[in-house]
């Protein structure tokens, strides 16, 4: 929500997070074609004006509030903008803290299941859902190819041949998080920059927690 000025502009005020998100899928995305005539410009001009929500009343007002006229949503369009809503917000995800497939977001109608939104993705079981991550399993015949194992101790590699080594705990262990790995790795940078340029890295990640506990 914060970076939708940066966006946006003044016409930010005009928005919320969701009516981004669906001015992003009537744009066109992967999930569901643009109609014609419109795209990004068309698209934030109609969800700047609105503030009926609810996609089955306000989709069908496109035309009007866009002056065209000659266009026509379909009820196919329709169901088509809802699924890829749904998809952009209960895609399957591994999560790999917990080593399970979950949906991005935790469904808001206790109706819902994957069952419902098989377009979501598949439900798997877990050990298949952990293979198919790790790249231990092959994600089109299902064999097994690989047998990486990330509970057990990985060699530490000083001089890696290509590229440096990470200063953060891998994704794969229990005690990760994002905001460790994006702090040590600033720590990181900044010393091995120039004394002069230490102040500016550091500057960028100046709203990151200020707790590092654990991360030496």
């Amino acid at each position: 929500m914060s970076k939708l000025n940066v966006c946006l502009g003044a016409k930010a005020d005009n928005f919320s997070f969701e009516k981004f998100r669906y001015m992003c899928i009537m744009s066109g995305c992967d999930y569901l074609a643009s109609l014609k005539g419109i795209g990004l410009g068309k698209s934030c001009k109609f969800w700047g004006k609105v503030t009926n929500l609810d996609l089955k009343s306000v989709l069908p007002k496109i035309p009007a509030y866009l002056n065209m006229h000659a266009l026509t949503v379909t009820p196919d369009y329709i169901d088509g903008f809802i699924k890829a809503d749904q998809t952009f917000l209960y895609q399957l995800v591994f999560d790999p803290r917990t080593r399970k497939l979950r949906p991005l977001n935790d469904y808001v109608d206790e109706t819902l299941t994957s069952k419902k939104l098989p377009f979501c993705g598949e439900m798997v079981n877990d050990d298949l859902a952990l293979g198919l991550a790790l790249g231990n399993i092959d994600i089109h015949s299902f064999q097994k190819v690989n047998d990486f194992n990330p509970d057990e101790p990985i060699p530490v590699v000083q001089k890696p041949k290509y590229g440096r080594r990470a200063n953060h705990a891998t994704i794969w262990n229990v005690t990760f998080t994002p905001e460790q790995a994006v702090l040590k790795d600033a720590f990181y940078y900044a010393e091995n920059k120039k004394a002069e340029d230490k102040k500016e890295v550091m500057k960028c990640f100046s709203t990151l927690p200020k707790d590092n506990k654990g991360m030496q």
